[in-house]
């Protein structure tokens, strides 16, 4: 009875009917503006690059200061068909812990199809390139997650998915190699010899153990000629995709909605630069809803 009383407290599970219509967009809710993209001052031109790689549609939403942005209803689907909403949980050990009196939850993103929370950005992703005629993504992957997700949400839209997957992690995981593979991902150990970077590399250190710079390098490479290039981390964007809101009521209450946004920012910026512990003005945004927050350096999710 009381293993019961506990799991019905301390789990909360959306209806899949309940998922939000939007993504949220912290850009929007931030007391300033962070400095806007510009080019060198001498070579070509990195914006006009990046419009020619990047997929137009995340563009779009990597600039945009629209609070709310709408999921196309396809994603919204495929968001179901991969097991969103996923439950909360309430972390009361933690709590006890730190001897917090918020009360802390995390989401069981494990539960994703490939056991990660970047599957909700990866469907959008190769949704949109879809959208846009691509015939594949081409992509960088670190630890192996992003990769097998964005394997998988092709997969799903009929797409080709090219990956460039750091060599020292390459060699020691088969079994996530694997699963990329079972997806339909073709993937490379980076460096390769699919690109003039990975192979300029080579040629200088053959034993050369990559790294996630090289491997987000060959997937730009590869995408001047195959359109499609997704990622998981370098834009701002891809935070938005992992929205999730708790409660549709309070989240159209944008006023009350602001001020915790904002006191988070303040709460995050308190850590970031110094310990908040036994300072004074500190507030807890409290109420039942999910923020996230990714600021240019150290990211943070709530």
């Amino acid at each position: 009875m009381q293993e019961a009383l506990v799991k019905t407290r301390d789990q909360i599970i959306l209806n899949p009917d309940d998922l939000p219509g939007s993504w949220y967009n912290v850009l929007a809710d931030l007391p300033g503006e962070f400095p806007k993209p510009k080019d060198p001052e001498d070579g070509p031109s990195r914006l006009e690059y990046l419009s020619r790689v990047l997929l137009k549609h995340c563009l779009q939403q990597e600039v945009s200061m629209e609070r709310w942005i709408s999921i196309p209803s396809p994603v919204q689907d495929l968001y179901r068909q991969a097991g969103r909403p996923r439950p909360l949980y309430r972390a009361r050990r933690l709590e006890r812990f730190l001897g917090t009196p918020a009360k802390l939850y995390y989401k069981r993103e494990d539960l994703s199809p490939t056991g990660s929370h970047k599957v909700n950005t990866a469907l959008a992703q190769a949704y949109y390139a879809a959208e846009e005629g691509c015939a594949g993504v081409s992509t960088e992957t670190g630890a192996g997650q992003w990769g097998t997700a964005l394997a998988y949400a092709a997969s799903l839209q009929g797409l080709k998915c090219v990956i460039f997957w750091v060599r020292s992690v390459y060699d020691w995981k088969p079994d996530r190699r694997a699963l990329m593979q079972l997806y339909g991902g073709k993937v490379f150990a980076s460096p390769s010899r699919e690109t003039s970077v990975g192979r300029e590399l080579l040629e200088k250190n053959p034993n050369n153990v990559g790294s996630l710079g090289i491997a987000v390098s060959e997937g730009l490479e590869y995408a001047e000629k195959n359109p499609g290039y997704a990622d998981s981390s370098i834009d701002y964007r891809v935070g938005d995709d992992e929205t999730v809101r708790l409660d549709r009521r309070e989240a159209r209450r944008d006023d009350r909605l602001s001020r915790w946004r904002k006191q988070f920012w303040r709460l995050h910026s308190t850590f970031r630069g110094r310990s908040c512990q036994g300072k004074e003005g500190v507030q807890v945004p409290r109420g039942p809803v999910s923020l996230r927050a990714q600021p240019l350096q150290g990211r943070v999710q709530v």
